[in-house]
């Protein structure tokens, strides 16, 4: 297993004094957060979160305070038939990490999604009951239970988007709080020393509404064209955003 790679940003960690693993550092997020965020960056060829030992190994040779798991299963479609896969990914990787933390010390954040709610209602609060449409909702929601045996850790619900759309259609019929990468990286650092649920996001808008911001030639469609998976209509945060759950 490699040691991972502390990167520096070009500024530092706003408020930020503590020793933060980061997983799935190469993806789409971690490369954003390395602008924002002073950390210890590992990839699948530094940590393999599905492999139990070396979690531990990790996290007793690097010894930090937060561990921000990022690896993840994220194709929402391809989760339909490469169920085991996601499973394992958005499931058993933050069980990993948890059993590793508890033993350490440290704290857990995960990556959640908005899509753990069914779309019926929209402007979902934290505490609002999850009921997932599709099976990548279903892998999130487990993946917050298996961290949730933490008390004093975070889980971020919340959607991004790359800076260009890459593909021809987007759907024009999804409600949604998600925004881009570049947007939903640094409020992520912000609210690291938080602990509980955190719906994160800006203005309710489609998805559609949301590509055409930069990608303003990209087409609609609806939830109904697609036809490999099952996608909620209004997956919306309301206005309190936040839920500690060690108060309640």
């Amino acid at each position: 297993m490699g040691t991972g790679r502390r990167h520096h940003p070009s500024q530092p960690a706003r408020g930020l004094a503590v020793r933060v693993l980061v997983t799935g550092g190469d993806g789409l997020l971690g490369t954003e957060l390395k602008k924002h965020l002073d950390a210890i960056y590992t990839d699948k060829a530094d940590l393999d979160v599905l492999s139990l030992p070396q979690v531990f190994e990790a996290m007793l040779e690097h010894r930090p305070n937060v561990v921000l798991h990022l690896a993840a299963w994220t194709d929402v479609a391809g989760a339909e038939t490469h169920r085991q896969e996601a499973w394992d990914l958005n499931v058993v990787s933050p069980q990993h990490l948890a059993r590793a933390a508890k033993f350490t010390g440290a704290k857990v954040v995960y990556l959640s999604s908005d899509y753990v709610f069914d779309g019926q209602a929209g402007g979902y609060q934290p505490w609002d009951a999850p009921n997932p449409l599709n099976y990548y909702g279903l892998t999130k929601m487990a993946g917050e239970c298996m961290v949730r045996s933490i008390p004093a850790s975070l889980i971020i619900r919340t959607s991004f988007k790359p800076a260009r759309f890459p593909h021809p259609k987007a759907v024009e019929d999804l409600w949604t709080c998600a925004d881009y990468v570049d947007v939903i990286a640094p409020m992520i650092v912000d609210i690291l020393g938080y602990t509980g649920i955190h719906h994160l996001g800006t203005e309710p808008k489609t998805v559609l509404d949301l590509v055409r911001q930069r990608t303003p030639d990209v087409g609609g469609m609806r939830r109904e064209d697609i036809k490999s998976v099952r996608l909620p209509r209004d997956v919306t945060f309301g206005d309190c955003h936040h839920w500690d759950w060690e108060s309640c």
